[in-house]
């Protein structure tokens, strides 16, 4: 779909069932557009192609929308629902509701509608989240961690390094709008990263061996939990299994980073502590290097 099939799209409803009429918010993402309604989200992935992703066509569309409801669906029960059609004749568009002589353009991720107050990076800007919703994440992210799938894709030092280099492809747009500047910090976070894999590869190695590589989310922060009583972590990464399979340090580092982003070093502490209590993955002083 184009930018103007979506506001056309947007313009005329979203949906044709008259049972889920609602006002939509229209979002943007680099690589999707969101519908949010009161009742349900629609999710229609951009026709793009990176070195990291390919939605280039309807069908691998279709396939990554599938993919999605698939892997979130781990930790989201009942809230990715299905895949929906997206419709067109001749001026009209819709998602979801059949039609013999419509179209079919693209797909949509189906999703029940989360409440923007409940995101957890909204709380932390509010001062609301508490080190026991600190512990319910933990609580929530452990057991899915102990249980998953465990990862043997040789996960070694340069494996990490190329994905890590992958950074350099953005590095000219980078230099272009945000200046030279922008491209050292982007050299010598590639030249930091490689002395680092080097000086560490046994380590990695030795992990995956010990099964602490698994399928996981991908993509933790702040901003992809709600904190329920239950907290819902969604929005896990389906277009590059190898964003996700990954070491759970990796994961856990990740949202401990974003926590002190947010000022909250406590929250991230504490979070390290309490999960390792739960999931006991870091033995070394290596290991807290990592």
């Amino acid at each position: 779909m184009r930018d103007e099939d979506i506001q056309l799209l947007h313009g005329q409803g979203v949906i044709s069932q008259a049972k889920e009429k609602t006002d939509f918010q229209l979002y943007e993402t680099h690589i999707s557009w969101v519908f949010v309604g009161k009742q349900y989200t629609y999710k229609i992935k951009k026709p793009l192609s990176f070195s990291f992703l390919d939605f280039s066509t309807r069908q691998k569309r279709k396939y990554y929308c599938e993919r999605e409801i698939e892997r979130n669906s781990r930790q989201t029960k009942g809230i990715y629902l299905h895949v929906c059609p997206v419709y067109k004749q001749d001026n009209a568009l819709w998602i979801g509701n059949d039609h013999e002589e419509a179209q079919i353009i693209d797909y949509a991720v189906k999703m029940v509608s989360l409440s923007n107050d409940k995101r957890m990076d909204h709380m932390l800007k509010a001062d609301k989240v508490t080190e026991q919703h600190i512990e319910a994440v933990a609580d929530q992210l452990a057991p899915f961690h102990r249980n998953e799938e465990v990862i043997d894709k040789g996960n070694d030092a340069e494996q990490m390094r190329y994905i890590f280099q992958d950074i350099v492809n953005v590095k000219d747009y980078l230099t272009e709008h945000l200046g030279n500047e922008a491209g050292h910090i982007i050299d010598e976070a590639i030249t930091v990263s490689n002395n680092f894999l080097e000086q560490f590869d046994w380590l990695l190695q030795e992990r995956e061996k010990d099964g602490y590589v698994k399928d996981g989310h991908g993509d933790l922060h702040s901003g992809n939990i709600f904190l329920y009583d239950k907290p819902v972590i969604f929005d896990c990464i389906e277009f590059n299994d190898d964003f996700r399979q990954i070491d759970v340090l990796d994961e856990i580092a990740f949202f401990c980073m974003d926590l002190e982003l947010a000022g909250r070093e406590d929250f991230s502490q504490h979070f390290l502590r309490y999960y390792l209590t739960l999931n006991p993955c870091m033995h070394s002083s290596d290991e807290e290097k990592l």
